[in-house]
């Protein structure tokens, strides 16, 4: 994407904001990648100190690091749509199971969940996290929806996918 901008507008300053940003992105993506993979990895092993914590986020870190070095941003797409079909063949198996538990209906199923939740019938209604009563939680979901957005749009492996492979021709003056 630098390329296409850089071919068209002021090269070294493009350059330089297309990879701090890049970098920026990166980094906030990454972040959130590695500690919700070390919070699965701590459970699934048990660990309950914070060195430990700390020292399986720097182990997951260090895991990304070797399979995007190793297989560059193909193998990084290959591993995002492994992960991606693992999650969803996942969720729909665990659907099932939770749905086979209360004989596949739905309305027992959605009256256990709102009798353990705490908050009773308000558990059924909308707005119970993203309500419309104060302006804070409306930002709130704005935030979220678009960081998901946004920033799922600029990982480098979706920007290696969607830009061309050279920069454009500059167009002729008339």
């Amino acid at each position: 994407m630098a390329d296409v901008l850089a071919s068209r507008l002021r090269s070294g300053p493009m350059r330089t904001a297309a990879g701090i940003s890049t970098i920026v992105v990166s980094i906030f993506y990454l972040i959130a990648q590695m500690v919700g993979a070390a919070s699965v990895v701590g459970q699934l092993l048990d660990l309950t100190s914070d060195a430990a914590k700390i020292w399986t986020i720097v182990a997951v870190g260090a895991l990304m690091i070797v399979y995007v070095v190793i297989g560059g941003m193909k193998g990084t797409t290959w591993v995002q749509i492994v992960k991606a079909v693992m999650l969803m063949v996942g969720a729909a198996v665990m659907t099932v199971w939770v749905l086979s538990k209360f004989n596949f209906n739905i309305s027992d199923l959605l009256h256990a969940a709102s009798d353990k939740s705490g908050k009773g019938d308000a558990f059924l209604k909308p707005g119970l996290k993203y309500g419309a009563t104060d302006g804070w939680s409306k930002i709130d979901l704005l935030s979220l929806g678009a960081a998901l957005v946004l920033g799922t749009a600029a990982l480098p492996h979706v920007l290696v996918r969607s830009t061309p492979s050279r920069p454009a021709a500059p167009r002729a003056s008339r």
